[in-house]
């Protein structure tokens, strides 16, 4: 089980991606909750108008914190600076979650192994 912090601004659409990561098996963490210092393996970020600060900041205390972008429009060249390992048009189904995450949470725990940020995009997860 990963914590995933859910980045969405809009409530209703944070329900439902809050219910979808509890379904995968996951612990959902929402934005407004999430204290300072607390661990999360994975950052679940709606492309909102605050997305790359909100990123930043994240980023700051994890460099190798592993963002899986929502939205309803392609990357904006910002948002793909940030390196998502995956940019999910909305409305995304479980399944595209669950594999984005599940790249998402390997990403993170090699890179928590290791000690050093890895590479966030790519083909294929590293090896466990």
């Amino acid at each position: 089980m990963a914590r995933v912090l859910i980045a969405e601004p809009e409530p209703d659409l944070r329900l439902l991606a809050e219910q979808a990561v509890l379904e995968l098996g996951h612990e959902p963490v929402l934005l407004g909750a999430h204290t300072a210092g607390a661990p999360v393996d994975v950052l679940l970020l709606a492309t909102s108008a605050d997305a790359v600060a909100i990123a930043r900041a994240h980023r700051r205390d994890d460099p190798g914190l592993p963002i899986v972008c929502l939205g309803t429009l392609s990357a904006s060249a910002e948002i793909r600076r940030l390196e998502p390992v995956a940019h999910l048009l909305k409305p995304y189904t479980l399944t595209d979650l669950a594999r984005a995450l599940t790249r998402a949470v390997a990403i993170h725990r090699q890179s928590t192994r290791t000690g050093t940020p890895i590479a966030r995009r790519g083909n294929q997860p590293p090896a466990p």
